[in-house]
């Protein structure tokens, strides 16, 4: 018993030592999670696919308010004997062109048509008009390259998309291939000119979101994005699945004067209105960028205010935060002994028998309340209106009505490229919308067997959803892709190859087995997967149309290089909310 302290010690430090062990190799493992949420991968880590050179040809057609720009990207070997199926993509990340990024949909045996909105494209290859923040002018603007891709509308010359591609195109399989908040402006355009569009809807065959941010609350986002760090902790998990979005306000406070983000403002000379709105967490009324959670707003061409959804804005109504100032209480003035009445006057009085007038008593104007709304925060009235125009939730019933053979495919990864909530309410929320507007097909993901195929992997790495089933919040992680096989973009060549496919099969059998078509690029089929590193050409940067003529010609991409000029800056405000384009999509 003399040395039990000494035993005791022994034990110890090897329980310590286990302990450190343990922590260690936890703090690793930690580690490797954090990186792979975070998307520091090792290169090696994410599979490359081979990829074979993309042509393009580009050519303008006629708006409402001048030439639109469009750039065709097109295979060298078509998916089916017919033709091409088309994708018109809708670039997100408040883009105001899509000229100069492609989703590589050709390498797929699709034809993929690119354009800008309003104000946006190359300097010497541009749509005229002005950016609008994907208001009725680029909704005008979409709506004509939609009626153009499914040879329902020539171009300035007269020709049809088909007569520009060397390749046939099957126009009567297209598809709008939507990334991040631009789901939002393909449903608010499919909606309003549902008329105008009514030739086509045959031909619009699907619809693919990419981690959609559809909704008001959604873009820019109050739940937390990679802007913010961290999550909102003021959502309630789970909410946006029932299609109702519960944040507690109750804390939500306004200082004015301070800007979000004001050493990047300061190097970007960024001219958005001063003021932040936050959830004031200590309570002390005095924002702290570091900790404290701000709401992100949109902004209007030529307009210097914050435009915050409208929830927000109710909540500021509603916890009178720019209430006017309560009047103070009136203070009765006292009143002063009136003189007694003289004999001569009482005799008078009798005289004429009337009592003299009194004095008319004159009232002071009544001051109107004061103002304390901030000029730089734009009012109910005006945010409604900006997001009715703006919000795609609003017309899912609508496109669902007016295009009810369309197959809608939506992709979403266990890490989202911007929300950071563990709910992933940006999924769930537009799913179930559309699963209550009861659509032919919808369905979260690609069929494994498309997403292996595509990819050269066993299917088994990949998430198996049957169409048409509800979503929980709680179960979402079991639905979801896994990060870091893949790029996104592959993804989303999976989705919407299966959905082409059982669009022109007629076939929504679950589940397949196989997949329907099995195209096969020129890369694949020589089997150069490790010998070919992947290329981009700058053919697949958009020309104008007198350059990308000689392209299409020549059915090859010409070896000498082209000047490629830059992209002209969007003639609005930039704002803090400002995303950057993932690395993969930009052209070198």
């Amino acid at each position: 018993m003399k040395n039990w302290h000494k035993r005791l010690s022994i034990n110890i430090c090897i329980n310590s030592s286990l302990i450190a062990l343990v922590l260690f190799l936890a703090s690793g493992l930690n580690h490797k999670a954090y990186s792979a949420l975070g998307g520091d991968l090792p290169p090696e880590s994410v599979k490359v696919i081979p990829m074979t050179s993309e042509a393009s040809v580009s050519t303008y057609i006629q708006g409402e308010k001048g030439k639109i720009a469009v750039n065709i990207m097109y295979p060298t070997m078509t998916r089916y004997d017919r033709g091409a199926p088309v994708a018109v993509i809708v670039p997100g990340n408040k883009r105001a062109s899509g000229l100069s990024i492609s989703s590589h949909t050709t390498q797929v045996g699709f034809c993929e048509v690119r354009f800008a909105f309003p104000g946006g494209g190359l300097k010497e290859f541009h749509t005229d008009g002005s950016w609008d923040e994907r208001g009725v002018d680029s909704q005008k603007v979409l709506k004509e390259v939609l009626l153009f891709s499914c040879s329902k509308k020539p171009d300035i010359n007269g020709k049809m998309l088909a007569d520009l591609v060397p390749k046939k195109v099957d126009t009567k399989n297209v598809g709008i291939l939507s990334w991040y908040e631009g789901g939002n402006i393909t449903l608010v355009t499919l909606s309003k000119f549902a008329k105008d569009l009514e030739p086509i809807q045959s031909n619009l065959k699907w619809l693919a979101f990419s981690e959609p941010q559809v909704g008001a609350l959604f873009f820019p986002s109050i739940m937390g994005t990679k802007r913010e760090l961290v999550a909102n902790p003021y959502y309630k998990q789970g909410s946006a699945a029932t299609g109702r979005i519960w944040i507690d306000f109750s804390k939500l406070r306004f200082q004015d004067g301070v800007y979000r983000n004001s050493l990047v403002r300061e190097k970007q000379k960024m001219t958005t209105p001063r003021g932040v709105l936050y959830f004031d967490d200590n309570e002390n009324g005095s924002w702290q960028e570091e900790t404290e959670f701000p709401i992100p707003y949109a902004t209007a061409p030529n307009v210097h205010k914050q435009y915050y959804a409208p929830e927000v804005v109710s909540a500021i109504i509603r916890l009178k935060m720019f209430a006017p100032l309560p009047e103070p209480p009136k203070v009765e003035p006292v009143k002063k002994p009136e003189p007694a009445k003289s004999k001569m006057m009482l005799g008078l009085g009798k005289l004429t028998g009337k009592e003299p007038p009194p004095k008319p008593k004159i009232e002071e104007p009544k001051k109107a309340p004061e103002d304390r709304w901030p000029p730089t925060i734009a009012r109910l009235h005006e945010v409604e209106e900006y997001f009715t125009e703006r919000d795609g939730s609003l017309y899912i019933d609508s496109v669902v009505k007016s295009f009810p053979n369309t197959l809608i495919g939506i992709y979403a990864s266990k890490v989202d490229l911007n929300e950071q909530q563990a709910d992933h309410p940006n999924i769930t929320y537009l799913y179930n919308l559309f699963l209550s507007a009861k659509p032919k097909w919808l369905r979260l993901n690609p069929d494994p067997t498309y997403a292996g195929f595509i990819a050269d992997m066993n299917e088994g790495n990949f998430i198996n959803n049957k169409p048409n089933q509800a979503l929980e919040s709680d179960k979402i992680e079991f639905h979801l892709e896994p990060e870091g096989l893949i790029s996104d973009h592959v993804f989303m060549e999976a989705l919407i190859a299966e959905m082409a496919d059982r669009a022109a099969a007629n076939n929504l059998k679950v589940p397949l087995g196989k997949v329907i078509r099995a195209y096969l690029n020129e890369a694949r089929i020589l089997g150069t997967m490790k010998q070919i590193p992947p290329t981009k050409t700058e053919s697949s940067v958009a020309k104008p149309p007198e350059q990308a003529s000689s392209t299409a010609a020549s059915q090859t991409p010409s070896p000498s290089k082209t000047k490629i000029v830059k992209e002209v800056p969007r003639d609005s405000n930039l704002r803090d909310e400002e995303w950057d384009w993932p690395a993969e999509f930009d052209e070198k």
